[in-house]
C-alpha cells in the first residue's frame, strides 16, 4: 500500500514496523511513528495535512524513490540476471 501511494506521488505515514520501513524513507517520503505509539501516528499526520510544501516535497521524493528502486522492468531484469546466474 505504501509503494502504491508513493507511485501516485503521496507521501505516506505509518507505524515503523515490519516492511513499512523498507518502503518509506522517514522524514523524506514520509513520517514513520514508533510501532503502536498513536499520539506519534496523529501528529504526523497534522503536520502533513498542515504542511502543504511539506507534504508535497514528500509525495515527490516517494515517487523519485519508486521510480529509481521498485521500476518493474529494473527489478525484472535483476531478478532475470539472478535466475541466469543460478541456472549457469
Amino acid at each position: 500500500v505504501q509503494l502504491e501511494a508513493q507511485a501516485m506521488g503521496l507521501p505516506c505515514v505509518s507505524f515503523s514496523s515490519g516492511g513499512v520501513v523498507e518502503a518509506i524513507e522517514h522524514e523524506k517520503t514520509g513520517l514513520l511513528a514508533p510501532e503502536k505509539d498513536t499520539d506519534k501516528l496523529a501528529e504526523y499526520i497534522r503536520q502533513l495535512l498542515t504542511d502543504d510544501t511539506r507534504r508535497q516535497a514528500m509525495g515527490k521524493a516517494g515517487r523519485e524513490r519508486m521510480e529509481q528502486f521498485f521500476n518493474i522492468r529494473i527489478q525484472c531484469g535483476q531478478l532475470e540476471d539472478i535466475y541466469r546466474k543460478v541456472a549457469s
